[in-house]
């Protein structure tokens, strides 16, 4: 009975593997394409992607599989060989720890970071630099602001107090270069 059960989730898992993983090939070129599942090594990370042509382009998932039950760590899109778009990335309770967003693989737009499910920091970026508002929330959720400007803090900080009200300011020193 055991032997018999044994051999019926091999048969189930190889089936199920060789069906999963039939849609990626290379091509006459020794391309990549198709819908791919890859695992890293002794890792535990599988991605789940598609490849055109040798690059990554459209959806991906990027899984953590150590446990009984895999929980994804990051998913996002890809466009020839970039990441495009939204990616989201979580921590190991699937809480959310990091969104950005990416054109033609440069961090362009808002980037919001989260520790425990509490939004933590909202960035901002131009072409892969720093630039523009920053905010950082205290535990109580009272923002302090900051303005960058191509990678580098400009002016001062503003700490805000509960109500809204400018807190403090900082004065930041100039990089000498």
């Amino acid at each position: 009975m055991i032997n018999k059960t044994i051999s019926t989730l091999l048969f189930f898992c190889l089936f199920f593997s060789v069906l999963w993983s039939q849609d990626c090939y290379l091509d006459g070129n020794g391309l990549k394409q198709g819908d791919c599942v890859e695992e890293y090594g002794e890792t535990f990370i599988l991605r789940e992607s598609r490849y055109v042509d040798g690059q990554l382009n459209g959806a991906y998932t990027i899984r953590y599989k150590y446990t009984n039950k895999p929980f994804i760590i990051e998913k996002g899109n890809y466009l020839k060989g970039r990441k495009h778009g939204l990616e989201y990335q979580y921590d190991t309770k699937g809480r959310l720890s990091r969104v950005s967003n990416y054109v033609n693989g440069i961090l362009s737009g808002s980037v919001s970071r989260y520790v425990k499910g509490r939004l933590t920091i909202v960035e901002h970026y131009e072409n892969g630099l720093a630039h523009g508002l920053w905010q950082t929330y205290r535990r109580d959720g009272t923002p302090d602001t900051y303005f960058y400007c191509e990678d580098e803090i400009l002016g001062p900080i503003h700490y805000l107090g509960k109500n809204g009200d400018v807190e403090k300011i900082v004065q930041r020193k100039k990089r000498s270069k």
